[in-house]
């Protein structure tokens, strides 16, 4: 799995650019640690993957 492959069922499915970061930010909120295990599993680099946490907050 990968964020492309992610990114592209989502969109497929309706979920808009908004409603994603939606999902990010109820994600970050109730279950950090495993936002952050997601986002790694994803192949997001650290770097990347702060920043959406950070955005999603």
């Amino acid at each position: 799995m990968t964020k492309e492959i992610i990114v592209e069922v989502f969109k497929a499915a309706g979920i808009s650019d908004k409603q994603m970061k939606a999902i990010h930010s109820e994600f970050e909120k109730r279950h950090p640690a495993e936002h952050a295990d997601f986002l790694k599993y994803l192949g997001i680099s650290d770097k990347e993957s702060l920043e959406i946490r950070k955005a999603s907050r």
